[in-house]
């Protein structure tokens, strides 16, 4: 069938009003934080236009997007990835049920990992998560007594050292050994 002389036109432009303050019906305000996108109700948020771990890691830390997303990449794989010993590593969510039924906090899991995106660095190897798609994997030792014991040691902050509680953590890695 021809077009008999008829053109198609382009779509006008539609403005998108991005709106990062919502109001609910009782008057409590959400921000939208610039960098995550997550809605938050921090107050702060008018001065940073952000969430505090967001500002944290921009501001105070000196991360920016792009470095962000280079950090991810370099704890990325294509595949599962095996132990030396050929066994699959574990997904994070399994291991974190493992926690739970071992009465492990789930924060030193986080911890052991090194926090958040594991920005400090993982406080033993075997700790250091790989990213698979969206979901996330250790080593399978952590599931195991080793490093069970090892989060059970964790019990507080990030020294200056280059582990928190140095000292009980190689008692429990020499005791596992």
């Amino acid at each position: 069938m021809a077009n008999k002389g008829k053109t198609k036109e382009a779509p006008a432009e539609v403005a998108v009003e991005i709106r990062t303050v919502q109001v609910a019906e009782d008057g409590t305000k959400k921000y939208k934080c610039q960098y995550c996108g997550k809605w938050i109700k921090a107050e702060s948020w008018e001065e940073a236009m952000a969430g505090d771990y967001c500002h944290q890691l921009r501001e105070e830390r000196g991360f920016t997007t792009a470095t962000l997303a280079d950090h991810r990449q370099s704890m990325s794989a294509d595949d599962v990835p095996e132990s030396e010993d050929a066994r699959p590593y574990v997904k994070v969510a399994v291991l974190h049920k493992i926690c739970v039924r071992e009465g492990i906090p789930v924060s030193r899991m986080v911890k052991a990992f090194g926090g958040d995106r594991s920005i400090d660095g993982a406080l033993h190897e075997k700790f250091t998560p790989v990213y698979v798609g969206r979901a996330r994997y250790v080593h399978p030792d952590c599931a195991e007594e080793w490093g069970l014991n090892f989060m059970r040691s964790i019990t507080g902050g990030r020294s200056n050292s280059t582990s928190p509680n140095s000292n009980e953590q190689k008692e429990v890695e020499e005791a596992l050994k």
